[in-house]
């Protein structure tokens, strides 16, 4: 295995910390995931091209929202006459955008991958059929 790969598949074979490439981990907070836990490939791009989402801080949290509609009060239900000059109706209250992924520092990661007990079992159930082949080979051929 390359080098650059076993240090991206190293958190999910012992565990810890995920390894990040420089940039921002994403942190999917209100967002479907894939069956790894991970974003579909193409979802930011996806989101960035809807019409009420934003990439962006609010606060001190940056990352992707999405605007929500504002809550109609009972006002606004009922028909509405024509206000006289000079008073304006109440505006809707705007809601709070919805936090859809956090941009964060890398988190923690379950071992899942199982690669040593993979290997293990597979050397003890293959080994002793294969070294005692080899060994009389090297019986065999032996002057």
């Amino acid at each position: 295995m390359r080098d650059i790969a076993a240090s991206y598949l190293e958190p999910f074979e012992f565990g810890g910390q995920h390894k990040l490439n420089g940039q921002a981990l994403l942190n999917p907070k209100a967002i479907r995931l894939n069956k790894y836990g991970n974003l579909a490939r193409n979802k930011l791009a996806q989101l960035k091209g809807k019409p009420d989402v934003f990439i962006g801080k609010i606060g001190d949290t940056s990352g992707v929202f999405q605007r929500k509609k504002g809550k109609k009060s009972k006002k606004a239900k009922k028909r509405q006459k024509r206000s006289p000059n000079g008073v304006h109706r109440a505006r809707e209250k705007q809601r709070a955008p919805k936090l859809l992924i956090q941009f964060g520092d890398a988190l923690a990661v379950k071992p899942m991958l199982g690669y040593f007990e993979r290997a293990n079992t597979m050397a003890q159930a293959l080994m002793p059929g294969a070294l005692s082949l080899a060994i009389e080979q090297a019986l065999k051929t032996a002057k």
